[in-house]
């Protein structure tokens, strides 16, 4: 985890060289969504940021896996933004 933090991409492969992920984007997504309390929100937005497609399938894949069903546009839109900080925005 404390890689993660320090630098996603380092993070990453960390974790599919000692087996704890495969390199699939839905799998990445799964571990986000799973540890998201212990990961950097920040390091996990910066990773869905980035703009290679591998990056950009592991995005699609954590919006895919989260369920709106039956809530409204407002509660929607914070627990999209729950999991991760956004690329560029401050912290306070």
């Amino acid at each position: 985890i404390e890689i993660f933090n320090q630098s996603p991409r380092k993070g990453l492969e960390y974790f599919v060289d000692k087996h704890v992920i495969t390199n699939e984007p839905e799998e990445i997504a799964q571990f986000f969504h799973s540890y998201q309390d212990a990961l950097d929100k920040t390091m996990i937005g910066d990773c869905l940021g980035e703009e290679d497609k591998h990056h950009r399938q592991i995005m699609y894949a954590y919006v895919d896996q989260l369920d709106f069903t039956r809530m409204n546009f407002l509660a929607a839109l914070r627990k999209f933004l729950a999991g991760f900080r956004l690329p560029g925005t401050l912290t306070g």
